[in-house]
């Protein structure tokens, strides 16, 4: 992931309705056996934003997951977006130490051919 890409994310994340957000629903009985279970988002000021409805026990556990995933995700993408960027921070990090380390042995290699040499000679 590039850092515009992450930069992005987290622009639409920082757009967003703060959270939390929460899983809704509403189910309606139409007799003779037959629902319909909706779906929702449920934002603090009380704002419903429908995910999907589910008239069939397939489709009811579907869309309960997405309803899960949509709200869990005011929350999720900024935890992942730290995370990017403290795993980010510690490989910058480890890459300079490692460039140090890697400069300090061809130094050292560079003495050691150089003492080799002396004692050839």
């Amino acid at each position: 992931m590039t850092r515009e890409e992450l930069e992005a994310i987290e622009a639409r994340e920082k757009a967003a309705t703060p959270g939390p957000w929460k899983k809704a629903s509403l189910s309606e009985d139409y007799g003779a056996g037959y629902g319909m279970t909706t779906f929702f988002v449920k934002q603090p000021d009380g704002n419903l934003y429908r995910i999907g409805s589910a008239d069939t026990s397939k489709k009811y556990i579907e869309e309960n997951n997405n309803a899960e995933f949509v709200a869990h995700s005011r929350q999720d993408v900024p935890a992942l977006i730290a995370e990017v960027k403290r795993l980010s921070a510690e490989l910058e990090h480890l890459t300079r130490e490692r460039d140090v380390t890697i400069n300090d042995l061809k130094k050292i290699a560079k003495e050691i051919r150089e003492k080799r040499s002396e004692n050839i000679v």
